[in-house]
């Protein structure tokens, strides 16, 4: 290779990260809301995704346009993705409906990555809605370092939420009195989470997760605040 093209390559390290690929359907798990979450065995998308990255799905045969879903989760090792969607047209209907064995196209991953700022350990995600899956991909990348990082994950949404929310043992200083349902997934991998919805779930915040958000901010002081990077994604 010449130096140009040397120098060209180094310009666009995007360039030769997005594989298609022909994944086949390991399991869809259906949630109130017509939420659905899907695993797809994609081995070569799921080597090269980082969390806050997409993969472009194709539904059906028969409709040729992909549908982007935020990639929830990614496992290197067992080579598959998870996809967490509510069905929103005829594509994500199909998509529900897809069984074990079945194949679907794939296209990712796309997008940049969140990436943490090392004086910064103190990640804070917020996930809204549409916004969840990333932030629980981030949270379980940050887990990999536990001695690097100590992240906190608010999530929030109108929908029930898609897991079966638990009673967090994992305290989080200046969190509202009573706010203490979490992500059991993340529970168990020992990251703090937190939930907001305005339809009354119990031991839910009672408000926007951006407005949890604040309430916890303001109880930190200057220092903690110094080490605090926030990440968000919402609809």
């Amino acid at each position: 290779m010449s130096a140009a093209a040397d120098a060209a390559a180094a310009a666009r390290p995007h360039r030769g990260t997005i594989v298609l690929e022909d994944a086949r359907v390991l399991d869809v798990e259906r949630f109130p809301g017509e939420q659905f979450i899907v695993r797809l065995e994609a081995p070569r998308c799921a080597a090269r995704a980082t969390p806050g990255s997409f993969a472009h799905v194709r539904c059906d045969e028969a409709l040729p346009m992909r549908r982007p879903l935020s990639i929830m989760r990614a496992n290197r090792d067992g080579g598959w993705i998870e996809l967490l969607f509510k069905i929103v047209g005829e594509g994500l209907k199909f998509l529900a409906h897809r069984r074990p064995g079945e194949r679907v196209s794939v296209l990712g991953p796309i997008g940049r990555g969140f990436s943490p700022s090392a004086e910064r350990t103190r990640p804070l995600l917020i996930g809204g809605g549409v916004g969840i899956p990333p932030m629980v991909f981030f949270a379980e990348t940050l887990c990999e370092d536990e001695a690097a990082w100590q992240p906190l994950v608010l999530m929030g949404s109108e929908l029930p939420f898609p897991f079966d929310a638990t009673r967090s043992e994992l305290p989080v200083a200046g969190m509202p009195d009573g706010v203490d349902r979490a992500m059991p997934l993340l529970e168990a991998a020992g990251v703090p989470s937190r939930l907001a919805s305005l339809s009354g779930f119990p031991g839910c915040f009672d408000g926007f997760v951006t407005e949890l958000a604040d309430r916890w901010l303001a109880g930190q002081g200057a220092a903690a605040l110094g080490r605090t990077e926030i990440f968000a994604c919402g609809p």
